[in-house]
């Protein structure tokens, strides 16, 4: 599944059935995950580098983040994607 076409129903069925969310999208790995004890967030959003650069994470990316609502959380994940792929396409 594309990051960039994410929406909460997909993401809310995947939810119900298995309780998280993998995604792999060029070399970072992003993980959507409901949480038992929802005193930060809802959800929880976590992104790893899996690969070299040129997109890599690192602390001052602030992962992971925790939501309370699921469609905040997917507009979050897209403009931070955007705009990971933006700088990199810069150098």
């Amino acid at each position: 599944m594309d990051a960039f076409n994410l929406n909460a129903d997909k993401v809310r069925k995947v939810m119900e059935e298995i309780g998280w969310m993998g995604i792999f999208w060029k070399n970072v790995r992003i993980c959507i995950q409901k949480r038992s004890v929802p005193d930060r967030g809802e959800y929880v959003l976590q992104i790893y580098s899996i690969g070299p650069v040129p997109i890599s994470v690192d602390q001052q990316a602030g992962f992971p983040r925790y939501f309370f609502d699921l469609n905040n959380l997917i507009a979050e994940l897209r403009a931070w994607l955007e705009k990971r792929e933006a700088s990199c396409a810069q150098g």
